[in-house]
């Protein structure tokens, strides 16, 4: 079994993983001396560990490569990342004058922000279980009880899914594609949430999809917001 540093857990913040992660996050950026380090988090719990993370990665560590000195933390919703990033490559293109939806469909979570600029309005923002694993879940679900076997790692279907090959399976190539779309249907559920939390749409400026499930919920996505650019 390959750990892969991927948690389920609410409390992943803060764990000794998640500390664990980050010294080496730092370490092969050849972090030393970092004046403000910003950290994301699921939109629903940012306020929850945001102070925690505030205490415990603001100072001085040595995590075992030698001093590393963190002036501040700035704890955010993940998926501000990616409109700071959109913002970027934009340029005089990005519209800070009306609000943007972004849908960041993570591995285990679904969180999406409205935000103005970089002003977040937390009424119409959240976050929800069920992002891609949810998915992989429901087709090695499907699998097992197509052909009777044991179950299928997810590892194995995301890295099928993501590669559009057929997945060895007892020395079978079995194609994921009826599967997959049968599992598709989990997709409706978090969409449906974002829809109720967001409210009308006719005032956004676009909608921009990110994270590694994004290509698995864009058609519930699309169908949600049909007038909405994406």
């Amino acid at each position: 079994h390959v750990h892969t540093g991927r948690s389920l857990s609410e409390d992943f913040a803060t764990t000794a993983g998640y500390a664990a992660l980050l010294a080496g996050a730092l370490h092969y950026a050849g972090a030393r001396e970092v004046d403000r380090l910003v950290l994301g988090l699921p939109v629903h719990n940012t306020q929850k560990y945001a102070a925690h993370l505030k205490e415990r990665f603001a100072g001085t560590h040595n995590f075992g490569w030698g001093d590393i000195h963190v002036g501040s933390v700035l704890p955010l919703p993940q998926p501000l990342g990616t409109l700071i990033h959109y913002i970027q490559q934009r340029g005089k293109q990005y519209d800070p004058d009306n609000s943007y939806l972004v849908i960041d469909v993570g591995y285990f979570t679904t969180d999406w922000v409205v935000a103005r600029g970089y002003t977040v309005d937390d009424t119409r923002s959240g976050g929800v279980p069920g992002g891609a694993a949810r998915i992989y879940q429901q087709v090695a679900s499907l699998i097992t009880a197509d052909r009777n076997q044991p179950d299928v790692g997810i590892e194995r279907i995301d890295q099928a899914i993501r590669d559009a090959k057929p997945l060895v399976y007892f020395g079978e190539d079995l194609d994921m594609g009826p599967y997959l779309s049968e599992a598709m249907a989990l997709t409706n559920q978090p969409v449906k949430e974002i829809q109720t939390r967001v409210g009308r749409t006719d005032d956004l400026r676009a909608i921009i999809l990110t994270g590694g499930g994004a290509q698995l919920y864009a058609p519930a996505i699309r169908a949600a917001f049909p007038l909405n650019p994406i």
